[in-house]
């Protein structure tokens, strides 16, 4: 069991705070209507951020909580939330893009693109994939040895899938609300981040030392500060300009 230093604490807190703002925000202002696996999504690494850190206090009355500050429980949470990303993207499809049926059927083919390259290619590694003698399951080393094998492979699929969802909505110029806007906008800087600084950790790249060690986790609560912020603005459309004119054009050539 490990426990965590005052900053980290602070950080803790910082970001359980800004997910249950915004979750509150999503249900004040009638958000979640349109983005129920975000939702989810965000309660499920509200939990599961919450058993972690209880799992890190020392009073022997939190011992039923050890389980969940460990590694193996921390594979299930990371298996859980790529899961889950994929259900944010797969709504955002149905949402965004039922109305028009030329654009949707392009989203729904990226989408179970990026999805399939993501199960295949994960079930391939996993198929073959063991943790190396002389490596305790549960240490830091079967960690980083899970994330630079594993995660690279899930990351790609999900950045390209939200980046591909991303440039569809611009290219059609297609109606969206303010908090499907904000999640796009959230997920694809974040994710694209998220992919750098691995590739960097990976090829032992990223500074060990210094500020710049947890600029990863400053960038995620910024993104969280974003979210919270959107989660909280009335609910609208946005329609780009001549968004709907060029969406009716080419749904009906496609047609």
């Amino acid at each position: 069991m490990s426990e965590l230093k005052p900053f980290e604490l602070g950080i803790a807190i910082l970001g359980q705070s800004l997910i249950l703002a915004t979750l509150v925000g999503l249900i004040v202002r009638k958000h979640i209507q349109v983005c129920w696996f975000f939702a989810f999504y965000l309660s499920t690494v509200f939990l599961t951020d919450l058993l972690a850190f209880l799992g890190t206090l020392p009073p022997a009355f939190l011992a039923v909580f050890d389980n969940f500050d460990r590694l193996a429980f921390w594979f299930k949470k990371e298996a859980v939330l790529n899961g889950l990303k994929f259900a944010v993207a797969f709504e955002l499809i149905g949402r965004c893009f039922s109305r028009f049926p030329g654009a949707h059927a392009t989203a729904r083919r990226v989408f179970w693109l990026a999805t399939g390259f993501a199960v295949v290619s994960t079930i391939w590694l996993a198929a073959s994939w063991t943790v190396p003698a002389g490596v305790e399951p549960d240490s830091r080393e079967a960690a980083a040895l899970y994330v630079s094998t594993f995660q690279p492979r899930v990351l790609t699929a999900t950045t390209w899938l939200f980046v591909a969802i991303t440039g569809l909505v611009l290219w059609y110029r297609l109606p969206i609300t303010n908090i499907q806007k904000a999640i796009l906008i959230g997920f694809v800087p974040i994710l694209l981040f998220s992919y750098l600084v691995l590739e960097l950790r990976t090829a032992n790249h990223w500074p060990k030392e210094g500020w710049m060690t947890g600029l990863d986790t400053w960038a995620y609560m910024l993104l969280l500060g974003y979210w919270a912020r959107s989660a909280w603005q009335p609910f609208r459309e946005i329609v780009p300009p001549g968004g709907r004119q060029r969406v009716t054009a080419v749904s009906e050539s496609l047609g």
